[in-house]
């Protein structure tokens, strides 16, 4: 199973290497500082004591043709629509909402709509 992780913030960093640990195939996207530092050092995440660095995929720009089972967006709600406008675009079918927000799920749905 192919899973996105759409924000590397802590909640989607966190699942991301959950999901890794997990065996999935696991692809983050970040953007600016935080795709630097991923970029640079990779996921880590502390385990019985340990630093681990989680087996993924680092993306700092995404592709429509690319396919993915699941695409969960763990962005902050002030980086919502801007998220939901490049994710209409994708062909994968399911996209997870993890945001923290007082809009409706209509409201966000009708992005996608042409």
């Amino acid at each position: 199973m192919r899973i996105l992780i759409y924000g590397a913030g802590v909640i989607g960093s966190l699942y991301a290497a959950l999901l890794a640990e997990a065996g999935y195939d696991t692809s983050i996207y970040a953007r600016g500082k935080r795709l630097e530092v991923l970029k640079n050092n990779g996921l880590l995440y502390k385990k019985d004591q340990s630093i681990i660095k989680a087996e993924i995929k680092i993306l700092g720009e995404a592709s429509n043709d690319d396919i993915y089972d699941f695409v969960l967006l763990t962005v902050r709600e002030n980086q919502l629509y801007e998220a939901l406008s490049e994710l209409k675009n994708y062909k994968s079918n399911t996209i997870v909402t993890m945001v923290n927000s007082l809009d409706s799920y209509k409201k966000w749905e009708e992005i996608g709509r042409p």
